[in-house]
Order: structure tokens, then C-alpha cells, then sequence
């Protein structure tokens, strides 16, 4: 019996310790992500095949919904991996202000689709509300507001991302967005994201001048917010 019990507990604490302990310095010496982060527009032709069934899908039910395609862009840049790219279906729907983006993000071997629907406030803040597999390892700003939520049903995410519209700050604070800035200040919230990773002390920049990289407290945090036991003891 106590035989068995010492299995038991090398088999969890290899399964639930080991990647906490082996990912915070993967983390820290391998992940850097860099400034020369860019948003560009791009032809529905180049989207690779592997996103056309997703695109499909999520701008149907986006339609249906008093969406209206705006165009398309791409993500380069955001880590020195040449091989990471995130495709972004943007849209519109002018009744609610909400801007919806489908992505597709591709790093390798590694496919994530989601959906981020954004509202912008008078004040300038701004609540966005996504539900993609994988939480955001940044920090944000006080006036950047990010919710990850587990719904994949887009007409439930549309109206939880209203409901909470409502209960932050209500509706009638809305402002429609100049969505002729949208890569501009798509491009200049990633550098001020960056920027306040570095003020937090959550990120470096690295000997280079440009790069920046996890400090042990920024991957401790990002290691963390991916652990399987803080995501069970979050749920609860």
C-alpha cells in the first residue's frame, strides 16, 4: 500500500510540478518578442487552407448578426520566430459598435482560432472580450480590459461581451471607432502593452535595444496562468 501511495505521488508530481518547474526557465531564457511587431492588410487569397473552414464558419455566424466584413490583415513580428503569423478576418457591426476579429494564429505546428470582440468607451477604454484556448500572457493597462471567456457558440460570446459592455460602464458610453486607424492603433497598443510589461518589471529589454524578454517574475506569471492545477483551482 505505501508502495503504491510513493507511485502515485511521483506520477502527479511529474504530471502536475514537472511542467511548472521545466517551463518557467524554458520560458525565461527561450521567448522574445520584439518591436518590429506589425499589423498589414492581406488578400483573402493568401489565406492558407487550413483557416478557410474557421474564416467560413465564424464570419456566417457573424453575418447573421449584423456584421459587416471590413478587411482582411495579418499579424508578423510579435516573436522572432519567422514562422508565427496570425490572420485577422476584421468586421463591424455598427447597431452595437462592436468590432469583431476573426484570428487564426500559426506558429509552427500550432493552430489556435478564436474570436476577439472589442468596444471602445468616451473615456478611451476599451473592453474586449475573446475565447481563445490559450490566456494572454501580458499585463494590461488599467484601461485595456481583457476578458477570456470558454464560450465557442459566437452568437453566446457576442452577448456576453454586450452584457458586460452594460455592466462596466453601459452602452450609451460607446463610441464608434475610426476604423480607417485600425492598424495604426492595433500597431501602437502592442508597443504600449510591451512598454508597460517593462514598467511592471515583468519583461527586459534584452542587449540589443529592441528585443524584449521575460524577467523570472514575467515568466513565473506566464507559466503560471497556463499551469493545469491554477486553471482548476480558478474554475472552482
Amino acid at each position: 500500500m505505501i508502495f503504491f501511495i510513493i507511485i502515485l505521488s511521483v506520477i502527479l508530481f511529474i504530471l502536475f510540478f514537472i511542467p511548472l518547474i521545466l517551463g518557467i526557465p524554458a520560458v525565461y531564457f527561450t521567448l522574445r518578442l520584439n518591436q518590429r511587431h506589425e499589423i498589414i492588410p492581406y488578400d483573402r487569397k493568401e489565406l492558407p487552407h487550413t483557416c478557410m473552414d474557421f474564416f467560413s464558419s465564424c464570419y456566417k455566424d457573424l453575418f447573421s448578426m449584423g456584421f459587416s466584413h471590413i478587411s482582411y490583415y495579418k499579424h508578423t513580428g510579435v516573436t522572432n520566430s519567422p514562422d508565427a503569423v496570425t490572420y485577422v478576418g476584421f468586421l463591424y457591426n455598427s447597431k452595437s459598435k462592436v468590432t469583431a476579429s476573426v484570428m487564426y494564429a500559426i506558429h509552427g505546428n500550432i493552430r489556435n482560432g478564436y474570436i476577439e470582440l472589442a468596444s471602445k468607451f468616451r473615456d478611451s477604454s476599451r473592453i474586449v472580450t475573446y475565447n481563445s484556448t490559450s490566456s494572454s500572457s501580458f499585463t494590461y493597462p488599467s484601461h485595456i480590459i481583457m476578458r477570456k471567456v470558454n464560450i465557442k457558440n459566437t452568437e453566446e460570446l457576442f452577448h456576453d461581451h454586450l452584457m458586460s459592455v452594460e455592466k462596466l460602464k453601459g452602452s450609451t458610453w460607446l463610441i464608434e471607432p475610426d476604423l480607417r486607424k485600425y492598424m495604426y492603433e492595433a500597431n501602437e497598443e502592442t508597443r504600449e502593452i510591451l512598454s508597460y510589461q517593462v514598467e511592471k518589471g515583468l519583461m527586459r529589454v534584452c542587449d540589443d535595444g529592441t528585443t524584449f524578454g521575460p524577467t523570472f517574475t514575467g515568466a513565473f506569471g506566464m507559466v503560471i496562468k497556463e499551469w493545469i492545477l491554477f486553471k482548476w483551482f480558478k474554475i472552482s
